[in-house]
């Protein structure tokens, strides 16, 4: 593998990675992850997300 292309998919990598990891942290409240309460709200928004977007996720878990 060229020197070029392996610098292509570390940065790639790292592209993915921090915008992963913004997602999580942007949406994921850290200082109240030790209340049980954040978590219910949590499993409510996923499920009325899922819910709502139905076809939208059956075609996800098709494809990856």
């Amino acid at each position: 593998m060229s020197k070029n292309f392996k610098l292509f998919l570390g940065f790639s990598y790292l592209l993915l990675l921090a915008v992963f990891l913004y997602f999580i942290f942007s949406n994921i409240q850290i200082n109240r992850l030790n209340d049980f309460s954040y978590y219910k709200e949590l499993q409510f928004s996923l499920d009325s997300f899922v819910s709502s977007n139905l076809l939208i996720n059956i075609i996800y878990f098709f494809i990856f």
